[in-house]
């Protein structure tokens, strides 16, 4: 939900699904209101000023909602956006999660590691977030001793100990690390690894009998893999110690009620990098709208993509330095990249393809 600067009071917009939509506008002494209680609510870890983030929990239905709330300060007022965190996308389990079969089964086999680093891709942060929520309830984090590193109050209960820092600061991350190891935890759940030092210290600490899950903010399995064997110079730190990358995002599920083709082959083949023959031959798809889902959409279609690392893998990593060749040999082993497992969706009508813009190519 935001709240922008507009006509000297304040434009109310939502955004469902990644897509925005007008909701309204508030007068000036309204917007002024927002504001100052937003930031009176603010659960903020860093220092006040003009640009804040923080947290602010809500009593919804007798749960307690989460939202992820920023304010930015402009020359025509502040602008403030809250994000939702705490609706659950994905299920209370593994087994709820709807993805096929050999998905779950490759999550489930990953998860069987008792230490190691499993790397979780996406760039939507607040479903990367909740994804991680639900692999670690499928671990039952919360009977072990269980550390969450990073900015996010990722979970509306206290069940595992929350270690707040800034991520962008590599300093603080690798201090807080640090100490981590030394409380002998089990697992280590670390909110955003971008920073290269804190990705060879999360490598070095696996060392020990701990599972650290990290986070990675890039679009697909492949390209965390990549970015990890750039960031550790050690190969056989990453070898020993990778246990498998897994990339997730969801998509706006069209309407099954009306839902109807898609007339335009042309700019679907040049987008999916498809021939003609090929987009008829699927069952393309758009949205229409009706009484039942009201916009054409209804839910959310979970993709997941798993890139898990055995034994054979792991000795193909200490030895190969071409990206490409690294690719070839994980498709020979059957890895399916989620640029491909969109494509598919797409073509068998799940969602539009507009709603994915990487989907070109195979």
């Amino acid at each position: 939900m935001h709240f922008e600067p507009w006509n000297g009071g304040a434009r109310v917009r939502l955004r469902v699904d990644g897509h925005l939509q007008d909701a309204g506008e508030l007068s000036a002494g309204w917007a002024r209101t927002v504001v100052q209680r937003v930031r009176e609510t603010l659960e903020s870890p860093g220092e006040q000023g003009p640009h804040l983030e923080g947290f602010i929990r809500s009593p919804e239905n007798g749960t307690h909602g989460l939202y992820y709330v920023t304010i930015v300060a402009s020359r025509r007022g502040p602008s403030v956006t809250f994000i939702d965190i705490s609706a659950p996308e994905f299920g209370a389990s593994l087994s709820e999660l709807a993805v096929p079969t050999e998905d779950r089964d490759e999550l489930i086999e990953l998860l069987r590691a008792r230490s190691g680093v499993v790397l979780v891709a996406g760039t939507n942060r607040a479903q990367k977030l909740r994804f991680f929520d639900l692999l670690l309830r499928e671990k039952k984090a919360a009977e072990r001793k269980t550390f969450t590193l990073g900015r996010m109050p990722w979970f509306s209960e206290d069940r595992y100990i929350q270690v707040r820092v800034r991520t962008e600061e590599a300093g603080e991350a690798l201090d807080a690390l640090r100490v981590i190891a030394e409380q002998e935890p089990d697992i280590v759940a670390v909110e955003d690894a971008w920073n290269e030092r804190v990705v060879a210290l999360i490598f070095q600490s696996v060392q020990r009998p701990v599972l650290c899950m990290a986070g990675l903010h890039l679009r697909t399995a492949l390209a965390a893999l990549e970015y990890t064997l750039d960031a550790v110079p050690n190969r056989t730190l990453v070898a020993e110690g990778l246990r498998g990358v897994v990339a997730v995002a969801a998509f706006r599920r069209l309407c099954p009620e009306c839902r109807k083709p898609d007339e335009r082959t042309a700019e679907a083949a040049r987008k999916l990098g498809l021939s003609h023959a090929e987009i008829k031959a699927g069952a393309l798809r758009r949205a229409e709208g009706c009484a039942v889902c009201g916009g054409g959409f209804s839910g959310l279609v979970p993709v997941v993509e798993v890139l898990r690392v055995d034994r054979e893998t792991a000795e193909y990593l200490k030895i190969e330095e071409s990206g490409p060749k690294i690719r070839d040999h994980l498709l020979a082993k059957g890895y399916r990249a989620i640029d491909v497992k969109v494509r598919n969706l797409i073509l068998a009508g799940e969602i539009e393809f507009d709603e994915y813009p990487y989907a070109e190519g195979g």
